[in-house]
């Protein structure tokens, strides 16, 4: 039987404010810089596959984002979440998944490090746009190395009329 070690996360889900382009949404979360998360096993079992028996899930719940729209107010806009390429711990941008799930109007979705999804498309009627984010995170415990890190940017494109 093999054995697995208990690995515990750190997540930095930062409200740090981002380069001032036009491009860059400003966003802050409740959950502040950092945030300590702790994965749990996803598969149990004795016939476990190589995957199966390194994949670990780790849950944040309840995370209210607001995405600072004020530049945008009055326009038809995309929204992409992206994340980085390069994520703090792990050795390979292969290693991670970020799934959510929304409470409101933004779209639920997953992303992998170094790519963007869509999260809204609309116009921009107010300053701020919020959101309450249940977010899953599954990580592939050979690609691994230490306290987990990362900043999700906010992509703003307006659309062209």
């Amino acid at each position: 039987m093999i054995v697995r070690l208990l690995i515990v996360v750190w997540l930095v889900i930062g409200a740090l404010p981002h380069a001032a382009t036009a491009a860059i949404a400003k966003y802050k979360s409740t959950q502040g810089t950092e945030t300590r998360i702790t994965p749990r096993w996803l598969y149990e079992g004795d016939a476990l596959t190589p995957d199966q028996m390194n994949a670990l899930i780790a849950e944040l719940k309840a995370v209210e984002l607001k995405i600072d729209v004020s530049a945008h107010t009055g326009r038809q806009v995309r929204i992409y979440l992206q994340l980085p390429l390069v994520v703090k711990g792990l050795r390979g941008a292969h290693g991670l998944r970020v799934e959510w799930a929304t409470r409101g109007h933004l779209l639920s979705g997953s992303v992998v490090p170094g790519n963007r999804t869509l999260i809204f498309h609309g116009t921009v009627m107010t300053r701020e746009i919020s959101d309450v984010f249940d977010f899953s995170l599954f990580i592939d415990s050979r690609q691994f190395q230490g306290g987990l890190g990362f900043d999700p940017v906010f992509e703003i494109e307006e659309s062209l009329k």
